[in-house]
């Protein structure tokens, strides 16, 4: 064999010039200009890599193409390249490092997902699946110091605690070497995984026959295995003992084991006795021909080479001399060979260990005397030539024929491992030696050179028919005698037979005389080495392979096996295999040689071989009749074959991929399919398997693959709840893949776009630089605050009227006004500015109230996109005056000042960055920076804690947080402790604790020095200390919070709301845990609680503490309805108790009792008024006459209105609001009266809030109805909570509610079922009985706003179609998409007579556009015809289309003479019949939604237009034809016992299948039995003809 020199090797940069690299140094991360190292640098050869992708690994089936990584190392410098392309230069002259060895290592991913490779250079390799979840890096290793480079750019420094003497490789992570000291006892040998990992020393397990303390001690590593995941073998020196030490290593400790040892790096020792010969010594590993690991030991002093195999003892394989050695990958695919130099007395050329014992193969390479072999990548390697010269050569001998190393693999079960190799190697040398002896032999397909390898191990000699003519003379006589072709078969005369004449052109002798010219090169093998006694077992094999391809499109035409088959049958004398094989020889050609071919005697002894061969085609026909499925046997394996040849056969070649995995595949499906009780189901299992690639059906025959289409067909359209997200997406239902993935939402099926579609915009240098100019301005972005992005559901539910946009422009703060001012001319003109003013401030008070409801309508529609200067709209107080038309400015002294903004300010901030979409992937830490101003204000602030609503201001980090803080802005400080609390609700993140305890007097230590903070710093971290440990019950926070209600500090107006937010603190920490708090209940927290209300024993009185003690003690008991809780909470019963409580505390009083009291919430207005005491009430039920009784009164109605809002907030529940509204105008009409305006304005906040929770949603947004939301909503109303999502119909326990989406949920424990319904869609239900399962999908749907669907073909979206009427069964279909159509087309049924009246308008309308596309005598040829247009309308396949275009189109000629009445030709005929036929399967395939039939179809249609000359139908083409009839039989024969049957009591099929419309079917089954009843008329009346003929 000869060796590929691909050229000479220079080192990357060793031609060039000392600029050559300048402007592209890279010092330790840095580019910069330094001058090119020129010492002779150390280069280092890798295999090719593509960001990190290792393509070649040990699990992959082909060698990768590229070009090695090299890595060029000298000095304080490396430099990495590809080929010709420098990928990056390091250089650490600047650290004063020295460079001790860089190398390519693999560390476990920090993600701990499994890593999403790009695409390798090979893309037809399968992913490695034993490196997913890993990542590749540079390791650069310096004195004390590890530089890790990974791929994406990522950097590491990693601190190395001791000296390094060399480093290694493993399967995963970086071992370190250190040098060895006999005076320093420590191991020597460390480990590290990753690079924020720490090294480990690796645990030695030593030999029962080893000491420990030598075993840890006195080891040097020469050898470590590290892209072999199966076998990781290390080998050291004793340097004590003088001898090798084999290990085993492994990461971790097996989990069956009684050790209990840390994860870590084990090496475990295999028991060796190998002396160590020399320092000099090269330790490298190899595969055996089985696939186990061998290492080879090579001394360049002893001039030797040994090879060792590892198992439970070390054994030696083979010792030959050698000059030196290397493995590399040479003849088979990921397992590595050993390339041998020969001392120079044992003559030229190199030799190659394939595995096999101690059998070599000769190699030559066609350069002068090589002296070393070095830097082996692949099947690469570098020859050192005695003039010092490094060629760079390949030894690429593997089969490229796909059909080559089947049958190689499948040989490997036919025949014995020695005859085996001795084929390969023969094989091997005919295919890639270029030496003339196999000119004459070899052939440019290695299919052919196969074929001459076998038969030249064949004892054969075959002569053309006995029709001889008469012999010319005696030397013709001698060479036709049965003399002579006995002996020509004699090993003696096998080198004189290549000197006879050439053969006849008969192709089987033209075989075999090339393999007598092979057989005579190799005339030295012995006569036993020959496939004679074997030949059964190949003949049975290589007709497995065939059958194998057979099912194989893609490999099908690739080669064909069956000559050789039939040959060799020819040579056992299996006649009957002979006429199976003649079967499909359509042409004749093979047989018809085949019977010119006679042999004196047969080369083995003639078997009777009465059973037919094996036939996979005739095998699933049997299997899927089912009648007969019972009792067929399993289709043969090459397993079989091995196991009768040779059943005690222990050493197995180790194939990448088992041959005739087709069959195996193929075999186990249709098993499956009729066998198994769920068959359609499992077999769609077993389909979206690993086992089984996407493409596996398209290359499956139509006979064979139409079975499994049909089963996903109908899986697809009732699929089983058993099957998983992978399956589902296998049979096209990614909507339901979706419902069940675990993944994150888009995973299975892509979610609408919700960006904001723009026009192209076509950039120039002008708006380049207007673009940058505009950069630089403060306010280049300008935005009202109430766009809605994300559109699209809104657009869904309100796009036939103005609301939204109504609703936009009322909230928009940023315009200026025009209002009408009284134009009274008796007033003075300062009286005219006061009244200005006055009415400016009752504006003014609108205008700041605008960003709640702002906040409300656009939260979460801005998804992504976000501008780097995110906008905040202004909050304009000016107005603009009529008639005066002028602008008048609003003193903001007549309100408090400028600071009395500040809290609008901040609201405005919030109500902005509350468009966020929490699912948003565009806000990092750095763009949050970027948004701040350069000097601190509350609307920043503001935004700071709508991104810690919405969770990105988890982004922010440590140092991030500090500049913030360390600003002492108090509005800043509020905004982002606040947030950052709701941020981590409920995770007890501990930094976020730090920061919030170090403002809290209570969590600092007795000893800690008073802070001096504010107390709205100290209140913003309480309450957030309530939100961080939400629903923990946590002892420690919740003792502080218990005392921080009573902990009232003196002289500040924050008094009460300190106390207030100790309460919210406190409820949040035992959120609804009621008396199950675990480790609560010894604090008595509900004593304490009562102590601090008034009408308690204490008779505190109206102490601060009590709004605080009855919010905590209402969050704590939330929706337990506990009475006994409640009663507490009751409205005082008596007029003197009543007087302890403010209008605003009995409020508080009453929402908190009803929030205990949860399910006795009534929408309705007895309900409400029964809260009210009757002491309370006048003799009518209204409200009393006392000033302060009326205020009590309206108080406790407000109460009940709020509460009453929160208990159905989200629902869209119509009675609720009605009940509402009303109070609402009740208050409005009361605050008209001056006199009670003002008591009346909490009350009317409340109900008006209240409105607002009860439609919240009917934009874009559900309020989930849960404890954690409810909570927060309690303590602000505009606070933001997880929500809902726009669902289909929903089953609630026995009621239906049918809707339509975008629609909003009923409570959620009240759904049983939900459903999507309507022909539009595929038909989805997710039912609440799965408990936790179905719970935590309806949370995904929720979590996505969206659920995902899939619609039907032949249908429109909403937006394009709303009503339903313009999908494909509501519209005339065309006979012909070029053709006119007629009335017929419209379907007809139950469709309702305007929907039927306004088709036939439309029909009409189309009839005039085509008309007018024709115009007068027009042909019509450049106009887009009413099918087109159709197939652009419901078609985005671009298959379909092409199906469309190609196959349901008449010719141009044929729609001309048609128009002008002229006789159609008959080639125009058969197209028009041809486009009818095809016309008719598009429109069947589109309303039973099954284009996968499309190509069943053509080729249905393929086999009746070749019915009119039989004998172009093959074989195959009939088998597969008799599957599909056979199958379908079958289920026509287990749907029923109710069918009409014969007078012989059998189910009547045939007439019953031609009157089937499909639907139920992926095939009309009549076409099935009208095609198989025309070949069976055909042939009855060929066979008729013949005997006529005979007769």
């Amino acid at each position: 064999m000869d060796i590929a020199i691909l050229g000479e090797y220079r080192y990357f940069g060793q031609e060039d010039s000392p600029d050559r690299l300048a402007a592209s140094i890279h010092p330790s991360g840095i580019w910069s200009d330094l001058p090119l190292v020129t010492d002779p640098p150390q280069s280092l050869l890798f295999p090719p890599i593509i960001d990190g992708t290792v393509p070649g690994s040990i699990k992959q089936t082909a060698a990768p193409r590229g070009y090695d990584v090299e890595l060029v190392v000298s000095k304080s410098r490396v430099t990495w390249a590809q080929g010709t392309v420098l990928r990056k230069v390091l250089d650490y002259s600047s650290e004063a490092g020295t460079v001790i060895q860089a190398l390519f290592v693999w560390f476990a991913d920090s993600t701990n997902a499994p890593t999403q490779a790009p695409t390798p250079i090979s893309t037809d390799q399968p992913k490695d699946a034993s490196h997913q979840g890993r990542r590749q890096a540079l390791v650069v290793i310096l004195r004390g110091v590890a530089k890790i480079y990974f791929h994406n750019g990522e950097t590491h420094s990693v601190r190395i605690p001791f000296r390094v003497h060399k480093a290694w490789a493993m399967d995963l992570g970086l071992l370190i070497e250190i040098p060895y000291d006999k005076n320093i006892g420590v191991p020597p040998f460390y480990t590290i995984m990753g690079p924020l990992e720490e090294f480990a020393a690796v645990s030695m397990v030593p030999a029962p026959s080893s000491r420990i303390q030598e075993t840890e001690v006195h080891n040097t590593l020469k050898h470590l295995s590290c892209m072999d995941p199966l076998h990781s073998i290390a080998v050291t020196v004793d340097v004590v003992q003088k001898r090798f030490r084999i290990w085993k290593y492994m990461s971790t400790m097996p989990r069956p084991t009684a050790v209990e040892m840390e994860p870590n790096t084990y090496f475990f020792e295999v028991s060796c006795d190998i002396k160590f010969p020399s320092p000099d010594v090269k330790v490298f590993g190899a595969h055996a021909l089985d696939g186990s690991y061998v290492f080879c030991i090579f001394s360049k002093t002893r001039k030797r080479v040994e090879c060792y195999t590892i198992g439970d003892e070390i054994k030696a394989l083979w010792t030959r001399p050698a000059a030196d050695a290397i493995s590399l990958q040479a003849t088979r695919p990921n397992l590595l060979d050993v390339l041998v130099l020969p001392l120079a007395n044992q003559g030229p050329g190199l030799l190659l260990w394939t595995g096999y014992a101690a059998e070599f193969v000769s190699c030559q390479a066609k350069v002068d005397k090589i002296v070393q072999l070095k830097d082996a990548v692949q099947d690469r390697v570098s020859l050192v030539l005695s003039t010092g010269a490094i060629m760079r050569a390949q030894l690429s001998f593997m089969a490229r024929s796909s059909l080559v190393r089947e049958t190689l693999d499948a040989l490997s079960y036919a025949l014995p491992i020695d005859l085996l190799q001795m084929a390969k190697h023969r094989f091997l040398q005919l295919e890639f030696s270029q030496d003339s002896k196999y000119t004459d032999v070899r052939s440019p397909r290695e299919w052919d050179n196969l074929v001459t390898t076998l038969l030249s191990l064949i004892n054969i000699d075959l002569a053309t028919s006995p029709e001889k003519p008469e012999p010319e003379s005696d030397w013709d006589v001698f060479l036709n005698s049965d003399m002579h072709r006995q002996l020509g078969g004699h090993p003696s005369f096998r080198g004189s037979t290549a000197l006879l004449p050439p053969p006849s052109n008969n192709p089987f002798t033209d075989m075999t005389h090339k393999s007598r010219q092979l057989a005579a090169l190799h005339f030295n093998t012995p006569p036993t080495s020959s496939l004679d006694h074997c030949l059964k077992f190949v003949i049975t094999a290589l007709h497995l392979v065939l059958e194998d391809r057979k099912i194989n499109l893609a490999t099908c035409r690739e080669g064909d096996p069956m000559p050789l088959l039939m040959l060799l049958c020819h040579l056992s004398g299996k006649t009957t295999w002979i006429d199976f094989y003649g079967r499909y020889d359509t042409s004749n050609r093979w047989i018809t040689a085949l019977q010119n071919i006679h042999m004196d005697k047969t080369v083995v002894p003639l078997e009777d071989h009465k059973h037919a061969p094996p036939d996979l085609f005739k095998w699933i026909s049997d299997i899927v009749s089912r009648s007969s499925a019972q009792a067929t046997e399993s289709f043969p394996t090459l397993l079989s074959i091995r196991t009768e040849r040779d059943p005690t056969q222990t050493v197995f070649v180790r194939l990448e991929l088992p041959p005739c995995h087709q069959t195996k595949k193929i075999t186990k499906l249709f098993t499956t399919l009729m066998l198994d009780i769920d068959g359609e189901q499992a077999v769609v299992r077993a389909l979206a398997s690993d086992e089984f690639s996407n493409t596996f059906l398209d290359q499956l025959p139509f006979g064979v693959s139409l079975p499994l289409r049909e089963a996903i067909w109908k899986c697809r359209r009732n699929p089983s709840p058993d099957l998983g997200p992978k399956a589902l997406s296998f049979i096209g239902r990614n909507d339901l893949a979706e419902l069940k993935s675990i993944n994150q939402p888009g995973h299975y099926i892509t979610m609408p776009s919700r960006r904001v579609t723009e026009p192209a915009k076509k950039w120039d240098i002008h708006s380049l630089c207007k673009d940058v100019v505009n950069t630089g301005e403060e306010n280049d972005l300008v935005t009202l605050g109430t766009e809605i992005t994300d559109s699209e559901v809104t657009n869904l539910r309100f796009g036939a009227d103005k609301r939204v946009a109504e609703t936009q422009r009322m909230l928009q703060s940023s315009s200026v006004l025009e209002i009408s001012a009284p134009d009274d001319t008796d007033l003075s003109e300062e009286d005219v500015r006061t009244e200005h003013q006055d009415l400016l401030r009752r504006l003014a008070q609108r205008t700041l109230a605008l960003p709640v409801g702002r906040a409300i309508l656009t939260f979460g529609t801005l998804a992504s996109n976000l501008p780097q200067k995110y906008p905040v709209p202004l909050i304009t107080l000016s107005a603009k005056l009529t008639p005066s038309h002028g602008v008048t400015e609003f003193d903001v002294s007549t309100i408090g000042g400028e600071h009395v903004l500040d809290w609008p300010q901040f609201h405005n901030g919030v109500a902005a960055g509350l468009r966020i979409s929490p699912n948003s992937t565009d806000v990092k830490g750095s763009w949050v920076i970027y948004n701040r101003p350069t000097t601190l204000d509350s609307t920043h602030a503001g935004f700071l804690l709508a991104l810690g609503l919405t969770g990105h201001l988890r982004v922010l980090s440590a140092s991030q947080l500090y500049r913030y803080l360390t600003a002492e802005h108090e509005m800043t400080s509020t905004g982002l402790l606040l947030g950052m609390a709701c941020a981590n609700r409920g995770t007890m993140d501990r930094m976020t604790t730090k920061q919030l305890a170090l403002r809290i007097p209570g969590l600092l230590p007795p000893e800690a020095a008073p802070l001096n903070l504010s107390l709205l710093d100290q209140i913003s971290c309480v309450l957030g200390i309530g939100l961080l440990y939400m629903e923990t019950s946590n002892r420690g926070m919740a003792e502080v919070m218990l005392s921080e209600i009573g902990r009232i500090p003196q002289g500040h107006e924050l008094q009460e709301c300190h106390s207030l937010a100790a309460g919210f603190a406190l409820g949040f920490v035992t959120l609804a845990q009621g008396n199950r708090q675990t480790g609560l209940n010894d604090m008595k927290i509900v004593e304490v609680l009562m102590g601090h209300m008034p009408g308690s024993n204490y008779r505190s009185g109206l102490g601060r503490g009590s709004s605080g003690a009855s919010v905590a003690l209402g969050l704590m008991y939330l929706r337990t309805n506990d009475v006994l809780i409640a009663d507490k909470l009751r409205v005082p019963d008596t007029q003197f108790d009543l007087d302890y409580f403010t209008p605003d505390a009995l409020t508080l009083r009453v929402i908190c009792r009803c929030l205990v009291l949860w399910d006795s919430i009534v929408p309705t207005k007895r309900w409400i008024l029964s809260q009210v005491p009757r002491y309370l009430k006048n003799n009518a039920g209204g409200p009393p006459k006392a000033e302060t009784s009326r205020q009590s009164y309206y108080a406790i109605l407000a109460g009940c209105c709020f509460a009453l809002g929160l208990r159905f907030a989200g629902s869209s529940n119509e009675t609720a609001f009605e009940c509402v509204i009303h109070y609402v105008d009740m208050f409005r009409e009361l605050g008209r009266n001056a006199g009670v305006r003002i008591h009346l304005k909490a009350a009317y906040y409340q109900s008006q809030i209240q409105i607002g929770l009860d439609r919240r949603g009917s934009v874009t947004e559900d309020w989930i109805r849960s404890r954690q939301a409810q909570g927060p909503l309690f303590g602000s109303p505009i606070n933001v909570v997880p929500r809902a999502s726009q669902d289909p119909n929903i089953v609630v326990k026995d009621e239906v509610l049918e809707t339509m989406t975008p629609c909003l949920l009923p409570e959620l424990a009240l759904i049983s079922k939900i459903e999507v319904l309507g022909p539009r869609y595929w038909p989805i239900t997710l039912d609440m009985s799965d408990g936790q399962l179905g719970r935590t999908r309806l949370w995904r749907i929720l979590k996505a706003r969206s659920m995902a669907v899939i619609r039907h073909l032949g249908h429109l979206s909403y937006a394009d179609d709303p009503l339903g009427t313009r999908g494909v069964l509501a519209r005339p279909f065309p006979k012909l998409l070029d053709g006119e159509m007629d009335e017929t087309q419209i379907p007809k049924g139950n469709m309702a007579q305007r929907i039927e009246q306004m088709l036939r308008d439309q029909f009409q309308r189309n009839q005039a556009s085509m008309q007018q596309h024709l115009g007068p005598g027009g042909s019509g040829e450049n106009s887009k015809s009413y099918g087109e247009d159709f197939c652009g309308i419901f078609m985005q396949d671009p298959h379909v289309t092409a199906f469309a275009n190609y196959l349901c189109r008449a010719p141009t000629q044929g729609q001309q003479a048609t128009q002008h009445n002229r006789v159609l030709s008959v080639d125009d005929q058969q197209d028009e019949a041809r486009a009818v036929f095809f016309t008719e399967v598009l429109y069947e395939c589109l309303t039973a939604d099954k284009v996968e039939a499309l190509g069943a179809h053509v080729w249905l249609f393929d086999i009746a237009n070749r019915l009119e000359t039989l004998d172009t139908l093959s074989m195959q083409t009939i088998w597969e034809l008799r599957i599909v009839k056979n199958y379908y039989d079958t289920q026509r024969r287990l749907k029923g016992d109710g069918q009409e049957r014969n007078a012989l009591g059998q189910p009547v099929f045939a007439t019953k299948a031609t009157d089937e419309d499909g639907s139920e079917t992926l095939v009309k089954v009549g076409r099935i039995y009208e095609l198989f009843a025309k070949i069976t008329k055909k042939v009855e009346g060929q066979l008729d003809s013949r005997q006529r003929h005979h007769a």
